[in-house]
């Protein structure tokens, strides 16, 4: 890495009576120079910049903490029943989208206040084009391969997926039509795409609306819409939960 050099004068700490035409110091020190890439997909390693040398402009960076689920008993039981959902087999490979720190928790072992989850995932690979989300995650959970972007910046060979979790469906800029034919190429025959929000879609419509339009694009899809969506993409709805206070859950599986 490139570094540039930073001269800083400091004056001696030594008491007056010692000094003879005190002069300045010069010294150096060097720093480093970070090399920023912006809105290509690329392989998120744990955060090392300080907030210093880095700013959110930067990266063009939007403030998604308001996604993170809170730490009660009852959220983590609504983020292990989320987990279990798509019932993962032995050594699975999953795909999350737009994850938040708290469900990533969960998914790769018990939380407190939740049961520990049926099968944890040999693989786990996560997308955002949220660089900090994905920091965040990284951070906690080395092992996550997390690429800054959409579907698309994912590379063929983490494919297929036994499982896809969509973390916050109203912030993809996509129908429900398009999230399935976007994520088909990449899921293993019978794997499951989980869409779901812990919170319940009244908190995306009376809270989140209101303090970030600019992140939410669209609502969380209803049955009708889900049925036709899986109709034309070859996939199937197991299981639908839409409680406008707690959780919002639809759980389609590929025939």
């Amino acid at each position: 890495m490139a570094s540039s050099p930073l001269s800083l004068s400091l004056l001696s700490s030594l008491p007056h009576k010692t000094l003879n035409n005190p002069k300045p110091q010069t010294f150096t020190v060097t720093l480093p120079t970070p090399r920023l890439s912006s809105f290509k997909p690329l392989s998120c390693a744990s955060p090392s910049l300080s907030s210093s040398q880095v700013t959110y402009q930067d990266f063009n960076e939007r403030d998604w903490s308001f996604v993170e689920p809170s730490s009660s008993e009852q959220q983590c039981q609504r983020l292990t029943q989320v987990v279990n959902s798509a019932s993962l087999p032995p050594l699975s490979r999953v795909l999350v989208a737009l994850p938040s720190l708290g469900f990533v928790n969960a998914l790769l072992g018990p939380v407190q206040g939740g049961e520990e989850p049926v099968e944890l995932p040999e693989q786990v690979v996560a997308y955002h084009e949220s660089l900090v989300m994905l920091g965040n995650v990284k951070e906690e959970h080395d092992a996550v391969r997390c690429f800054q972007g959409d579907v698309a910046s994912v590379p063929a060979k983490f494919a297929p997926f036994d499982a896809i979790f969509v973390c916050y469906f109203p912030g993809m800029k996509v129908s429900v039509g398009e999230l399935l034919r976007s994520h088909v190429p990449l899921c293993s025959s019978g794997s499951r795409l989980v869409i779901f929000f812990d919170q319940g879609r009244e908190t995306i419509e009376k809270i989140h609306r209101q303090k970030s339009p600019e992140m939410v694009i669209s609502d969380l899809p209803d049955l009708e819409s889900l049925k036709n969506a899986a109709s034309a993409n070859s996939f199937e709805i197991v299981e639908f939960i839409d409680e406008p206070n707690s959780l919002y859950l639809a759980v389609l599986k590929l025939r």
